[in-house]
């Protein structure tokens, strides 16, 4: 936990990835005779979207198409990216590079306004706060000399839940035996591994269900609209609604998603209509 004082007057003194970056190589040097875990959720690029228009990261995208918080956006990726850059400097020069394991991977797709402006989403349908692929679709890199090839592909789905029990497994710690997620080690180290039958995603404001199964995705606004259908081998884009023609894999996933989650106080099921889609 990283403390700010000089944010508390709400004057934003301090632009905290720097703070982070500074804490983050402290930590390596301090623990450098040890092993250590560390856990790096940088906030760029996320609102507000600035970043200070002194750092050198900001005059690289001098004149780039958009307006000029697309300039801030873009910067800001590239501060991000620098930051790792250092970690992976700092492991090597302490000699650290060749025996530490490093993951790096987004919790969702881009904003709106960032979608289009620069391809934030690869062409996939949807942004974030949405469960089209667009919006939850991310690449996981992971970084182990001597365990994983460089160069090595995958296409096994994981996702969040499976993250813990990954690094427990890799770390020799014991985990809860009631866990929503699985360890993808077996993956990691280029064998096979049985994928697991349902990914679950949720997001309770506006309300949203999706699940995964095989390359069958199912989603549902609210809890009264119909059930949404894509066949994401041959329409990764989720073009194409085909649920009703594929009734069966409709009710499958329809029965799975009556038991994917327990009621929450505090993120309820409320149902609100699909948005609609704006005009342009």
């Amino acid at each position: 936990m990283v403390s700010v004082p000089g944010n508390q007057n709400k004057k934003k003194e301090t632009y905290i990835p720097y703070e982070q970056e500074k804490k983050a190589l402290e930590l390596i040097r301090q623990n450098k005779s040890k092993p250590f875990f560390l856990y790096l959720a940088v906030t760029p690029p996320h609102g507000a979207y600035i970043i200070p228009e002194t750092d050198p990261a900001f005059a690289m995208y001098e004149g780039i198409p958009g307006s000029k918080q697309v300039q801030h956006y873009a910067a800001m990726i590239t501060r991000t990216d620098q930051m790792v850059g250092k970690i992976l400097d700092l492991l090597k020069e302490l000699e650290l590079d060749q025996n530490t394991i490093m993951f790096y991977t987004s919790d969702n797709g881009p904003n709106a306004p960032f979608a289009k402006a620069i391809d934030s989403a690869g062409g996939l349908r949807g942004t974030k706060r949405l469960l089209y692929e667009g919006g939850i679709r991310a690449a996981m890199a992971v970084r182990w000399p001597g365990g994983i090839p460089a160069g090595e592909k995958s296409s096994f789905i994981w996702d969040m839940r499976d993250v813990y029990p990954t690094l427990c497994e890799l770390g020799g710690a014991k985990t809860h035996e009631n866990l929503d997620g699985i360890s993808v080690v077996p993956t990691l180290m280029g064998n096979a591994q049985k994928p697991r039958d349902m990914h679950y995603w949720e997001i309770h404001s506006p309300f949203q269900q999706a699940v995964r199964f095989g390359d069958w995705k199912g989603i549902r606004f609210g809890t009264e609209e119909p059930l949404e259908l894509y066949d994401l081998k041959n329409d990764p884009q989720e073009k194409q609604n085909v649920a009703t023609d594929n009734t069966a894999v409709v009710q499958k996933l329809e029965t799975f998603l009556a038991t994917a989650r327990t009621d929450s106080p505090y993120f309820p099921a409320v149902h609100k209509k699909k948005p609609k889609k704006k005009k342009r």
